[in-house]
């Protein structure tokens, strides 16, 4: 993780998922919520960059179905498996962005 204090006005995922269980417990509903919504689920904070379809999910199917991954484990409260996925996310966005057939979404 990349051990940040977790700030609940500035919601970042990596910050949450590190945090307390007491933390966590206290802002599960939150990141419910916040997991439920494609521009501020995993995706949106960690792929933000890559071309989205109409509703805001990735258009990149692995990338898709690893969001819907991490909502469905922040809603049961896996929090050590929505670490993993979340790390998966980026490491697909890595992997995405350094294709040379990425297409930038500012020009799509």
């Amino acid at each position: 993780m990349k051990n940040l204090k977790f700030d609940p006005k500035n919601w970042d995922w990596y910050a949450f998922l590190d945090a307390s269980e007491g933390i966590k417990e206290d802002y599960s509903i939150e990141a419910s919520n916040e997991a439920n919504r494609w521009t501020t689920c995993a995706c949106g904070q960690v792929c933000n960059v890559l071309p989205k379809s109409l509703y805001g999910a990735p258009k990149d199917r692995e990338a898709r179905y690893l969001g819907l991954d991490f909502n469905a484990q922040i809603q049961d409260e896996n929090w050590d498996e929505a670490k993993e996925t979340l790390d998966e996310i980026e490491a697909r966005t890595i992997f995405l962005l350094k294709q040379p057939n990425y297409t930038d979404p500012k020009t799509l």
